[in-house]
């Protein structure tokens, strides 16, 4: 009833009496109290000591550190080639590509009109903006803020889609959304194009790349953007169709590109 965790029972060790110890100026002091670790920095050193094992250990076990040196990207060359040459686009006839800068990023600015087997009404203009990844150490990190910068619109009547990849079982992610100034409106769909898969978040790319790390290789990326001008404030509703259509077709063709160089 009264066991020796009831509380009320004090072991030999809580009963012991400490003695003071003398400092170096001979003071008499008593020991300090010890102070535990909040619950949730333990878990915070846990994890990080996780990531640490998971990211050294293949290195350490080849006689190399991560950090020395971080596996190639295979695609680096094709990617290199994008913002020249733009994207291969079944369906879509090319009437301008150009390379272009934006807030000091290199892309690709490819103009398609669609055509009889697109999916979409033939004569349908969109722009296709790509930023494929140029070095080794590029990360996808603020491109749509670059983007929504450059051109001084305003986002609204934001959502997210969600569509199957081309390839395989897993899913395109994009945002969908709606770019206005007083002069043009426009329909927005943008996503970071990985290896069979899409999404609006750079933080998955990063842990994407982490895996492929360790088992020496690279997630390349390139991000991507569609434009289609809409009427003044127009709801963005009216291009879904449009959108769910082409980028997986985008998609596909950035999918070829890492394909070639795999």
């Amino acid at each position: 009833m009264f066991g020796a965790n009831s509380g009320f029972v004090k072991s030999s060790q809580d009963c012991r009496i400490t003695k003071p110890h003398r400092n170096i100026y001979g003071a008499m002091t008593s020991p300090a109290p010890r102070k535990s670790i909040p619950i949730g920095q333990l878990v915070v050193l846990g994890v990080m000591l996780l990531i640490f094992v998971l990211g050294a250990a293949p290195g350490y076990l080849k006689g190399s550190w991560a950090w020395q040196s971080a596996p190639p990207v295979a695609a680096l060359k094709q990617m290199q080639q994008i913002p020249r040459l733009g994207l291969d686009l079944p369906g879509w006839e090319t009437i301008k590509q150009e390379q272009a800068q934006i807030a000091g990023q290199t892309w690709s600015a490819q103009t398609i009109v669609a055509q009889a087997d697109s999916g979409v009404e033939p004569g349908t203009n969109l722009l296709v903006l790509v930023h494929p990844q140029l070095d080794p150490k590029d990360k996808p990190k603020v491109e749509w803020t670059n983007i929504q910068g450059h051109f001084r619109w305003t986002e609204d009547q934001i959502s997210r889609i969600t569509l199957a990849a081309p390839q395989g079982n897993a899913k395109l992610k994009a945002r969908l959304l709606r770019g206005w100034t007083q002069e043009n409106t426009y329909g927005l769909l943008e996503w970071y194009a990985l290896p069979n898969q899409g999404t609006p978040k750079p933080g998955d790319w990063f842990w994407r790349d982490r895996k492929a790390q360790l088992q020496g290789d690279r997630t390349p990326w390139m991000a991507v953007m569609v434009m289609q001008p809409m009427e003044p404030l127009g709801d963005i509703d009216e291009l879904r169709d449009n959108f769910t259509t082409v980028a997986p077709q985008v998609q596909a063709a950035i999918d070829q590109v890492f394909t070639v160089a795999s």
